[in-house]
């Protein structure tokens, strides 16, 4: 019995040393450390046998980085049996990410229940999942929801300015979705004035030149055309400019041709197609284009009756140069036009007058030249006809020597001569002397 104390004293005083002993070999270990670094590095060169972490290995498994078998083998090493190394890759193993899951269960790649599971893979409480399997079915972005109002196929929450659905027309309208609009929209997290602002910035009113068309027509006020611009995203202060492409002007055709004819000034003109951009040489290039001359024909017979190119028009009756102005011609040709306005005999009526000595040689010759024919030809004509006709004394008819033989002016072989002369046979000068 007196022995145990002793012993119980030699226990305690061998424990408190060891207890002792730890406690400054833990309080000096780290001070220690950097100074036998070197030959733990050295021990673990010589004796390399340390294996992975069993939680990376099950990671590496899971992840199909590493086979199971060696893996299983190294995570035994640490301590890890069978079952906790099948556990520890099973908890490895993760899932869809939320995205994915979603959209695979949208387009039906998942069931409800795989999609729990996906969602379990996340380590979110069951609490979450009833809110989070809501957002299965997606809602149409708030642009679309404010166009399918704009264009009647939404029914909007709020007034409108205008029937996006008016009633009577011979074509068929699109039908009216069961889309919720302002439910929609707060579910996107909008108010019911952000889907009311959405919806004004949809759909684009008439462009700038339509609208100051209507204005010009009386269909809308300058009030109108102004809001107009602005809800088509035009600066307002641009209205002046817009206004001014908008108004329809004359073409720079038509303010030649108003020159041409006679109708406004050359600097009229000129001015006029200046509002298009054109300049002055260009606008009478234009005028050189468009103004037609005259025939070539009409222009040789007014230079042989006498006209000139780009006359004086001070002699044309009034009336005919109102009648030229107003035609399409251009004014240089006026005096050849106005010379060649008469009409003569035609050649053979004229040659028949020579003939029978109705006029004479120098005005049928004049005649035929007016009307263009040959100078030489015309020579030849008038010499002929007035060697035919000049010279030719004129006698009485067949019916005026008859005439005379009853009137006793004539004897009868005097009467009957003169017949026969004029081409009757004897028998005939007879018989027709006698009729």
């Amino acid at each position: 019995m007196a022995a145990t104390p002793n012993l119980l004293g030699g226990i305690l005083s061998f424990f408190d040393k060891y207890v002792l002993g730890y406690a400054i070999g833990s309080a000096a270990g780290p001070a220690l450390a950097p100074y036998v670094q070197d030959l733990v590095n050295e021990g673990w060169k010589t004796n390399a046998v340390l294996p992975p972490d069993a939680k990376d290995l099950a990671a590496a498994v899971a992840e199909g980085h590493l086979e199971n078998a060696p893996a299983a083998a190294l995570a035994l090493e640490q301590g890890y049996g069978p079952t906790a190394w099948a556990d520890m890759v099973k908890m490895s193993e993760t899932g869809p990410a939320l995205g994915y899951a979603f959209e695979a269960w949208r387009r039906g790649f998942l069931t409800d229940t795989e999609f729990e599971t996906a969602l379990k893979r996340t380590a979110l409480s069951a609490d979450w999942y009833p809110a989070l399997e809501k957002l299965k079915t997606r809602l149409v972005d708030l642009p679309l929801l404010a166009n399918g109002i704009q264009r009647g196929l939404v029914d909007a929450p709020f007034q409108l300015p205008y029937n996006p659905n008016p009633e009577g027309g011979t074509i068929g309208s699109f039908p009216t979705t069961g889309i919720d609009a302002l439910a929609t929209a707060e579910g996107l997290g909008y108010t019911e004035d952000d889907l009311l602002l959405a919806v004004g910035e949809s759909g684009n009113p008439p462009g700038p030149e339509a609208l100051y068309r209507a204005l010009f027509r009386g269909a809308i006020n300058d009030a109108d055309a102004q809001r107009g611009l602005v809800e088509g995203r035009a600066r307002g202060e641009w209205a002046p400019v817009f206004e001014a492409v908008s108004r329809e002007i004359p073409t720079p055709a038509n303010f030649v041709e108003g020159y041409v004819r006679n109708w406004i000034k050359q600097s009229e003109m000129i001015d006029g197609a200046a509002r298009h951009g054109m300049t002055a040489d260009d606008v009478n290039l234009l005028f050189l284009i468009h103004g037609r001359p005259l025939t070539h024909n009409q222009v040789f017979i007014g230079l042989l009756r006498g006209g000139v190119y780009d006359g004086p028009t001070d002699q044309i009756d009034p009336h005919f140069l109102k009648s030229l102005q107003e035609s399409d011609m251009r004014p240089e040709w006026y005096n050849l036009a106005w010379a060649a306005r008469y009409h003569f005999p035609p050649f053979f009526q004229t040659v028949q007058l020579l003939t029978k000595g109705l006029i004479d040689a120098p005005t049928a010759t004049n005649w035929l030249t007016w009307q263009a024919y040959d100078p030489d030809a015309i020579a030849t004509v008038v010499a002929a006809a007035s060697k035919q006709g000049g010279t030719k004394t004129k006698t009485l008819t067949a019916s005026q020597i008859r005439q005379a033989f009853r009137a006793g002016q004539l004897d009868e072989a005097t009467a009957l001569q003169r017949i026969q002369a004029d081409g009757y046979t004897a028998a005939d000068a007879t018989t027709f002397l006698n009729s």
